[in-house]
Protein backbone atom coordinates (compact mmCIF):
# COMPACT_ATOMS: atom_id res chain seq x y z
CA UNK A 1 0.00 0.00 0.00
CA UNK A 2 1.80 3.43 -1.10
CA UNK A 3 0.31 6.97 -0.65
CA UNK A 4 -1.01 6.17 3.03
CA UNK A 5 0.29 9.66 3.89
CA UNK A 6 -0.99 11.80 0.64
CA UNK A 7 -1.70 15.12 1.55
CA UNK A 8 -0.56 14.95 4.78
CA UNK A 9 2.37 17.06 7.01
CA UNK A 10 3.87 15.70 9.63
CA UNK A 11 6.50 17.40 12.07
CA UNK A 12 8.75 15.05 14.11
CA UNK A 13 10.75 16.06 16.84
CA UNK A 14 14.58 14.09 17.05
CA UNK A 15 14.61 13.31 13.40
CA UNK A 16 18.09 13.69 12.82
CA UNK A 17 18.75 9.79 12.91
CA UNK A 18 17.64 6.70 14.61
CA UNK A 19 14.04 6.22 14.70
CA UNK A 20 12.85 9.77 13.88
CA UNK A 21 14.91 10.35 10.09
CA UNK A 22 13.06 6.22 9.57
CA UNK A 23 10.31 7.94 10.63
CA UNK A 24 10.51 10.55 8.02
CA UNK A 25 11.93 8.61 5.22
CA UNK A 26 8.90 6.21 5.53
CA UNK A 27 6.15 9.35 5.40
CA UNK A 28 7.56 11.08 2.72
CA UNK A 29 7.53 7.88 0.77
CA UNK A 30 3.82 7.29 1.48
CA UNK A 31 3.22 10.90 0.04
CA UNK A 32 3.71 13.16 3.43
CA UNK A 33 5.51 16.54 3.48
CA UNK A 34 7.69 16.44 6.62
CA UNK A 35 8.82 19.43 9.18
CA UNK A 36 12.48 17.46 10.66
CA UNK A 37 13.59 18.85 13.86
CA UNK A 38 16.53 17.89 16.27
CA UNK A 39 19.13 19.77 18.06
CA UNK A 40 22.14 17.99 15.72
CA UNK A 41 23.09 19.76 12.35
CA UNK A 42 22.57 16.28 10.82
CA UNK A 43 19.00 16.81 10.20
CA UNK A 44 19.53 19.50 7.25
CA UNK A 45 20.94 16.69 5.80
CA UNK A 46 18.52 13.75 6.18
CA UNK A 47 15.83 16.96 4.95
CA UNK A 48 18.28 17.60 1.79
CA UNK A 49 18.10 13.49 0.85
CA UNK A 50 14.13 13.67 1.15
CA UNK A 51 13.95 16.94 -1.16
CA UNK A 52 16.19 14.83 -3.73
CA UNK A 53 13.78 11.90 -3.91
CA UNK A 54 10.24 14.00 -3.79
CA UNK A 55 11.42 17.81 -4.05
CA UNK A 56 9.94 19.91 -1.33
CA UNK A 57 8.70 17.01 0.61
CA UNK A 58 10.77 17.96 3.27
CA UNK A 59 12.50 21.21 5.72
CA UNK A 60 14.35 21.03 9.00
CA UNK A 61 14.65 23.16 11.55
CA UNK A 62 16.64 23.08 14.85
CA UNK A 63 14.65 21.98 17.97
CA UNK A 64 15.72 22.10 20.95
CA UNK A 65 12.63 20.21 22.64
CA UNK A 66 13.10 22.00 26.04
CA UNK A 67 12.93 25.06 24.57
CA UNK A 68 9.07 26.44 23.98
CA UNK A 69 10.26 29.01 21.53
CA UNK A 70 12.05 26.68 19.54
CA UNK A 71 8.46 24.23 19.18
CA UNK A 72 6.91 27.59 17.90
CA UNK A 73 8.91 28.17 15.06
CA UNK A 74 8.85 24.41 14.05
CA UNK A 75 4.97 24.71 14.08
CA UNK A 76 5.81 27.79 12.52
CA UNK A 77 7.33 26.33 9.64
CA UNK A 78 4.73 23.60 8.86
CA UNK A 79 2.47 26.67 8.77
CA UNK A 80 4.72 28.76 6.56
CA UNK A 81 6.18 26.02 4.24
CA UNK A 82 3.08 23.45 4.01
CA UNK A 83 0.59 26.05 5.39
CA UNK A 84 -0.81 22.76 7.48
CA UNK A 85 -0.43 20.21 10.35
CA UNK A 86 -1.88 16.87 10.21
CA UNK A 87 0.47 14.77 12.78
CA UNK A 88 2.80 15.54 15.19
CA UNK A 89 5.34 12.63 16.30
CA UNK A 90 7.10 13.93 19.48
CA UNK A 91 9.85 11.17 18.67
CA UNK A 92 12.98 13.10 20.34
CA UNK A 93 14.71 11.67 23.98
CA UNK A 94 17.69 10.92 25.39
CA UNK A 95 19.06 8.21 28.02
CA UNK A 96 20.72 8.12 31.18
CA UNK A 97 24.63 7.59 29.47
CA UNK A 98 24.99 11.21 29.16
CA UNK A 99 24.58 11.78 33.15
CA UNK A 100 26.88 8.83 34.26
CA UNK A 101 24.55 5.71 32.77
CA UNK A 102 22.33 3.22 34.86
CA UNK A 103 22.46 4.46 38.72
CA UNK A 104 20.07 3.59 41.79
CA UNK A 105 17.66 5.91 43.06
CA UNK A 106 20.75 6.07 46.05
CA UNK A 107 23.08 7.97 44.17
CA UNK A 108 21.21 9.55 41.13
CA UNK A 109 21.76 12.68 40.94
CA UNK A 110 19.61 15.28 40.81
CA UNK A 111 20.70 16.93 37.53
CA UNK A 112 20.46 12.75 35.84
CA UNK A 113 16.79 13.01 37.21
CA UNK A 114 15.73 16.53 35.97
CA UNK A 115 17.85 16.06 32.50
CA UNK A 116 15.89 13.26 31.24
CA UNK A 117 12.06 14.57 32.79
CA UNK A 118 12.61 17.70 30.88
CA UNK A 119 13.43 16.43 27.25
CA UNK A 120 11.64 13.15 27.32
CA UNK A 121 9.13 14.23 29.29
CA UNK A 122 8.28 18.14 29.71
CA UNK A 123 9.50 18.20 25.76
CA UNK A 124 6.87 16.27 24.36
CA UNK A 125 4.24 18.83 26.54
CA UNK A 126 5.98 21.74 25.02
CA UNK A 127 4.92 19.85 21.32
CA UNK A 128 1.27 19.03 22.35
CA UNK A 129 1.05 22.61 23.43
CA UNK A 130 2.47 24.48 20.05
CA UNK A 131 0.83 21.68 18.02
CA UNK A 132 -2.67 21.68 18.96
CA UNK A 133 -3.41 25.16 17.30
CA UNK A 134 -2.42 23.90 13.84
CA UNK A 135 -3.69 20.89 14.13
CA UNK A 136 -6.93 21.53 15.24
CA UNK A 137 -7.27 24.79 12.33
CA UNK A 138 -5.98 21.79 10.11
CA UNK A 139 -8.38 18.94 10.90
CA UNK A 140 -11.27 20.88 12.01
CA UNK A 141 -12.81 21.44 8.32
CA UNK A 142 -11.68 17.86 6.98
CA UNK A 143 -13.71 16.43 9.60
CA UNK A 144 -17.27 17.83 8.64
CA UNK A 145 -17.43 15.76 5.51
CA UNK A 146 -14.99 12.87 6.90
CA UNK A 147 -14.75 11.25 10.34
CA UNK A 148 -11.76 9.50 9.96
CA UNK A 149 -9.75 12.69 9.25
CA UNK A 150 -8.93 13.70 12.84
CA UNK A 151 -5.36 14.91 13.45
CA UNK A 152 -2.75 13.00 14.78
CA UNK A 153 -0.10 13.10 17.87
CA UNK A 154 2.51 10.39 18.16
CA UNK A 155 4.37 10.35 21.54
CA UNK A 156 7.46 7.92 21.49
CA UNK A 157 7.56 6.89 25.47
CA UNK A 158 9.46 2.97 26.22
CA UNK A 159 8.75 -0.67 26.93
CA UNK A 160 10.32 0.95 30.22
CA UNK A 161 6.71 2.28 30.81
CA UNK A 162 5.03 -0.90 30.65
CA UNK A 163 7.90 -3.02 32.40
CA UNK A 164 10.73 -1.10 34.15
CA UNK A 165 14.21 -1.46 34.77
CA UNK A 166 15.86 -1.09 38.02
CA UNK A 167 18.99 1.69 37.90
CA UNK A 168 16.64 3.70 35.61
CA UNK A 169 14.50 5.50 37.98
CA UNK A 170 14.94 9.17 35.85
CA UNK A 171 14.19 6.96 32.53
CA UNK A 172 11.20 4.96 33.44
CA UNK A 173 9.55 8.11 35.44
CA UNK A 174 9.73 10.22 32.55
CA UNK A 175 8.16 7.75 29.79
CA UNK A 176 5.37 6.54 32.57
CA UNK A 177 4.69 10.72 32.72
CA UNK A 178 4.49 10.17 28.93
CA UNK A 179 1.59 7.55 29.41
CA UNK A 180 -0.16 9.75 31.61
CA UNK A 181 0.23 13.05 29.14
CA UNK A 182 -0.84 10.78 26.24
CA UNK A 183 -4.29 9.54 28.17
CA UNK A 184 -5.12 13.06 29.31
CA UNK A 185 -4.17 14.92 26.37
CA UNK A 186 -6.84 12.66 24.46
CA UNK A 187 -9.19 13.06 27.02
CA UNK A 188 -8.59 16.79 26.20
CA UNK A 189 -8.12 17.16 22.41
CA UNK A 190 -11.18 14.33 21.07
CA UNK A 191 -12.67 14.32 18.50
CA UNK A 192 -10.39 16.30 16.19
CA UNK A 193 -7.35 15.50 17.36
CA UNK A 194 -5.97 11.62 18.30
CA UNK A 195 -3.58 11.08 20.58
CA UNK A 196 -2.05 7.84 21.17
CA UNK A 197 1.81 6.40 22.62
CA UNK A 198 4.32 4.14 20.95
CA UNK A 199 6.81 1.98 22.85
CA UNK A 200 9.61 0.37 22.02
CA UNK A 201 11.94 -2.21 23.35
CA UNK A 202 15.46 -2.31 22.84
CA UNK A 203 15.85 -1.12 19.42
CA UNK A 204 19.01 -0.89 17.26
CA UNK A 205 19.64 3.12 16.95
CA UNK A 206 22.42 4.96 16.97
CA UNK A 207 21.30 5.88 21.05
CA UNK A 208 22.26 1.83 21.73
CA UNK A 209 24.45 0.89 18.74
CA UNK A 210 27.91 1.01 19.99
CA UNK A 211 26.47 -0.66 23.35
CA UNK A 212 25.33 -3.23 21.46
CA UNK A 213 28.30 -3.79 19.44
CA UNK A 214 30.91 -3.70 22.12
CA UNK A 215 29.22 -5.60 24.87
CA UNK A 216 28.09 -8.77 23.13
CA UNK A 217 26.88 -9.72 26.73
CA UNK A 218 24.34 -7.44 27.18
CA UNK A 219 23.09 -8.20 23.25
CA UNK A 220 22.70 -12.41 24.64
CA UNK A 221 20.97 -10.36 27.68
CA UNK A 222 18.65 -8.64 25.77
CA UNK A 223 17.86 -11.78 23.06
CA UNK A 224 17.28 -14.15 25.98
CA UNK A 225 14.79 -11.77 27.55
CA UNK A 226 12.63 -11.71 24.62
CA UNK A 227 10.25 -13.88 23.10
CA UNK A 228 11.20 -13.15 19.18
CA UNK A 229 14.87 -13.19 20.49
CA UNK A 230 16.42 -10.29 18.82
CA UNK A 231 16.11 -6.47 18.99
CA UNK A 232 14.12 -4.62 16.63
CA UNK A 233 14.78 -1.87 14.11
CA UNK A 234 13.94 1.65 13.83
CA UNK A 235 11.93 0.84 10.67
CA UNK A 236 9.90 -1.22 12.65
CA UNK A 237 9.18 1.53 14.93
CA UNK A 238 8.37 3.68 11.94
CA UNK A 239 6.07 1.18 10.60
CA UNK A 240 3.76 1.05 13.47
CA UNK A 241 3.81 5.05 13.84
CA UNK A 242 2.69 4.94 10.50
CA UNK A 243 -0.12 3.43 11.46
CA UNK A 244 -1.08 5.79 13.96
CA UNK A 245 -0.45 8.79 11.83
CA UNK A 246 -3.20 7.23 9.02
CA UNK A 247 -6.53 7.03 9.08
CA UNK A 248 -6.20 3.53 9.24
CA UNK A 249 -6.25 4.24 12.89
CA UNK A 250 -9.04 6.21 12.85
CA UNK A 251 -10.66 4.80 15.82
CA UNK A 252 -7.73 4.92 18.23
CA UNK A 253 -6.91 7.29 20.75
CA UNK A 254 -5.17 7.36 24.27
CA UNK A 255 -4.10 4.07 23.64
CA UNK A 256 -0.69 2.19 23.95
CA UNK A 257 1.16 0.26 20.93
CA UNK A 258 3.87 -1.77 21.94
CA UNK A 259 6.70 -2.74 19.77
CA UNK A 260 9.53 -4.35 21.57
CA UNK A 261 9.34 -8.09 20.60
CA UNK A 262 7.18 -8.91 23.80
CA UNK A 263 9.33 -8.40 26.49
CA UNK A 264 6.37 -7.16 28.48
CA UNK A 265 4.17 -9.52 27.99
CA UNK A 266 5.67 -12.44 30.14
CA UNK A 267 8.98 -14.37 31.87
CA UNK A 268 11.02 -16.08 28.72
CA UNK A 269 11.49 -19.68 29.64
CA UNK A 270 15.08 -19.71 28.87
CA UNK A 271 15.67 -23.74 28.60
CA UNK A 272 12.67 -24.04 25.97
CA UNK A 273 14.82 -21.75 23.39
Amino acid sequence: MTDRLAGKVALISGAARGQGAAEARLFVDQGAQVVLGDVLPEVHDVAAELNGKRPGSAAAVALDVTSHDAWVGAVETARRQFGRLHILVNNAGITSERYGGLQPIETMTLEAWNALLEVNLTGNFLGIRAAIGLLRDTATPLLATNPRASASIVNISSAQAIRPSPHQANYAASKWGQRGLTKVAASELGPVIRVNSVHPGPIDTPMIHDMLVSSLDVLVSLQADTPLARVGTAEEVADLVLFLASEESSYCTGAEFLVEGGRTAATVLRGER
